[in-house]
């Protein structure tokens, strides 16, 4: 990655000695700022920048047919040995790295290729997909019969007894123009092509089967949409006080488990991490993707998707993204500009200045999904440190740099001075100062868009997998920017690709605001940890009722009293049992206990990494023998070594002792998170595979029911976590 923040820190450590950075110290606006850095010519003094966009316009030529042909060939290797997996991402390498303007021949036998792997997986829409694809990219016309015998393959499996009929009298007809194929083999396949036909005729009658590719359902907002804040349901409101300024409130009752907000991002950024997993534009799973016509660096899940991207965002950003990934958050900063459009900022100028109403709303008095909702956000530039801020403007400096060289801006606004710099016109002055209100905002108002992960390094078991929360992307969502922290949440939040969807966690009564958690959460962190990042990143200090109440988390981390098994407090100096209000005599020798305990947990984890299970086994139980002779009984890090011991014997499919030490550790993660927790619930959704894979029916339908009460009201009945547990339910009913 490029080191840009680096630049920025050596930079940051010299100016202030500068005579003209006072003035910008005392620069009135966002717009002033950054026409003082650019003034200063403060980017140019960076090595790699003007190399950088000198390499641009061969950054985006980057497809050739050689390496296409090559990793297609990898791909068959692969594909032969039955890899079909490993298979599809080779193809889709091949396919990303064929050049658009040769003829065509090396994409569409990357998607035919594909299009047979993705079939041996039973991915079968997605074989239709590359089917069509490679078609469209002028697949040659004696193979053709290949495909359509392939494609009425699929639509039998899909029961799509039609279309199946349509594709394989296709395949019929070109089976006459398969000038490769002998008499011979060409009989033989006419054969197994009416064998397809005589399948149709006797499978037609037949109900359609679940169609496994169909996308996860987006909930509905309960009690219907609010008419004034178009993504939020009618049963909230818009609040405002000096205090707290804008906020979510509740104008009636709300349950558990009603969804409150369904909202779409105005814009996001994909994490370069997970480029080669999702859709660049909407940040669903991808595992057969298209690629841009132009770059290798960017996947979408559909025609539709790249199309988007491309007039949205991507032709301005195509060849820039590892700048742009060096700037981090700040990326989607741009990006709402590009969404937002040039022509509309322009236009739209001056009505940013009214004080009429309400920040945020439309004329009409809607608080809706545009542009005016994102650029009302606070960006508390007023209380940020001049030293960020002057970080934040040499990065909004780069990033119009970026909009003026890839002719973003029309040619009319593109006057060059005689040392061949862009001036900086008004329009590219007010682009600047948007950009950098937009990083401004990001500090406070971005939100991760999270997805889940199975947790590879601790399981390796297909049987009982543990899953992770994990970031996917960036996004900034206006609605849901509305509601205010607690360290107490009412509110849950979840994900369908980029769709964020916000729940009622308790009962939210009449009047009482909809609190969202910043981070931060009580259940967590102690209060003073809490206090600070919200003063931190966020600029407030937090008045909610585990904050007034200076609830000590501590307990949790807690050694066992010799005497009674109590809690013994951190020391203070001295360790002190809260239940008896003992002294322990010999903490030094129970803290070195501790640390040793440590080491034994972190050999254990690493040779379960290594599948080394026996190892790992001997290890932790050392551990967790250690850990009960001086640590409380609710200790987290006692509920640790006993969630891992059973990820050992899960992986071993010893599913009675798995089952043992889960059942423990759940007991803390009950104590620590309360029994309507999304922690409990997502333990106790392991709980139910283990019992499911051990054949204990009665009790995995009683684990599964818990799990089931806790986890729909937090994430839906359509999240793949509750139907997963659903279709466990259904299972054992059915053996029953």
């Amino acid at each position: 990655m490029l080191p840009w923040q680096k630049f920025l820190d050596k930079i940051t450590d010299n100016v202030p000695t500068c005579d003209w950075f006072e003035a910008f110290s005392c620069s009135r606006d966002n717009e002033d700022r950054v026409a003082t850095c650019w003034g200063e010519k403060l980017v140019e003094e960076v090595p790699w920048v003007n190399g950088y966009f000198s390499e641009v316009p061969r950054r985006k030529s980057t497809k050739w047919s050689t390496k296409s042909h090559t990793l297609r060939s990898d791909g068959n290797k692969q594909f032969q040995r039955k890899n079909y997996r490993q298979a599809v991402e080779t193809y889709t390498k091949s396919i990303l790295n064929a050049p658009i303007e040769s003829d065509g021949k090396e994409q569409s036998l990357g998607f035919a290729n594909r299009s047979a792997a993705l079939f041996h997986l039973q991915e079968y829409q997605m074989c239709l997909d590359d089917i069509a694809h490679a078609l469209e990219a002028s697949y040659p016309d004696h193979l053709q019969y290949k495909l359509y015998q392939r494609k009425g393959q699929c639509l039998i499996e899909l029961h799509k007894f039609e279309e199946a009929r349509q594709a394989l009298v296709a395949a019929l007809e070109s089976i006459g123009t398969a000038t490769s194929l002998t008499p011979e083999r060409q009989e033989s396949v006419k054969k197994e092509v009416l064998q397809l036909l005589d399948q149709v005729l006797r499978e037609e009658n037949d109900a359609p089967p679940e169609d496994k590719n169909m996308p996860t359902e987006v909930p509905v907002i309960s009690y219907g949409p609010s008419s004034t804040i178009t993504q939020a349901t009618r049963a909230v409101g818009l609040g405002f006080n000096e205090d707290q300024g804008r906020h979510l409130v509740a104008v009636d009752s709300i349950q558990t488990g009603d969804t409150l907000i369904v909202e779409q991002p105005f814009s996001a950024v994909l994490l370069p991490s997970h480029y080669d997993t999702h859709c660049h534009h909407c940040f669903k799973p991808i595992l057969a993707p298209i690629g841009c016509d132009l770059c290798t660096d960017v996947r979408f899940c559909s025609q539709d998707c790249k199309s988007k991207s491309w007039e949205t965002y991507h032709q301005y950003e195509c060849g820039y993204l590892n700048l742009f990934h060096s700037v981090g958050i700040a990326h989607l900063s741009l990006r709402i500009v590009l969404t937002a459009g040039l022509q509309y900022l322009l236009e739209s100028k001056d009505d940013y200045k009214s004080t009429e109403q309400v920040p945020g709303l439309t004329k009409e008095g809607v608080y809706d999904f545009g542009y005016p909702s994102v650029y009302h956000l606070m960006p508390h530039s007023d209380k940020m440190k001049v030293e960020d801020v002057f970080q934040y403007t040499m990065t909004a400096v780069l990033l119009l740099k970026c909009l003026v060289h890839c002719q973003f801006f029309p040619e009319s606004d593109m006057d060059a001075t005689l040392d061949g710099a862009f001036t900086l016109s008004p329009d590219k002055q007010y682009i600047g100062g948007l950009l950098l209100r937009h990083i401004q905002q990001l500090v406070c108002n971005a939100h991760a868009i999270t997805g889940l992960k199975p947790d590879v390094n601790l399981s390796s078991t297909a049987d009982v997998e543990t899953v992770s929360q994990v970031r996917i992307a960036t996004a900034i969502y206006p609605t849901a920017s509305l509601m205010n922290h607690s360290c107490k949440p009412n509110i849950i939040s979840s994900f369908h690709n980029d769709m964020l969807v916000v729940r009622a966690t308790r009962e939210i009564p009449k009047g009482e605001q909809v609190y969202n958690c910043y981070g931060p959460h009580h259940k967590k962190m102690n209060t003073s940890e809490r206090q600070q990042i919200l003063k931190d990143q966020y600029f407030f200090s937090c008045k909610c009722e585990p904050c007034q109440q200076r609830e000590d988390r501590s307990f949790y981390q807690a050694l066992k009293c010799p005497d009674c098994s109590g809690p013994l407090s951190l020391p203070k100096p001295d360790m002190v049992c809260e239940e008896c209000g003992r002294v322990a005599c010999d903490s030094d020798k129970m803290l070195e206990k501790v640390v040793l305990a440590h080491n034994m947990f972190v050999y254990g984890v690493t040779k379960l990494e290594k599948n080394d299970i026996g190892g790992a086994l001997s290890e932790l139980h050392d551990c967790l023998k250690l850990r009960e002779a001086v640590m409380y009984r609710h200790n987290k890090d006692l509920a640790e070594v006993q969630d891992v011991l059973a990820r050992c014997y899960a992986t071993s499919e010893n599913f009675l002792e798995a089952a043992k030490y889960l059942k423990r550790s759940i007991q803390t993660i009950k104590k620590m998170f309360g029994s309507r927790s999304i922690e409990l619930g997502n333990e106790l959704h392991k709980l139910a595979q283990i019992l499911f894979n051990d054949h204990k029916e009665d009790e995995a339908l009683m684990v599964i029911k818990k799990a089931l009460k806790i986890l729909t009201s937090h994430y839906g009945s359509s999240h793949p976590v509750t139907k997963d547990l659903l279709e466990m339910q259904t299972c054992l009913l059915d053996v029953k």
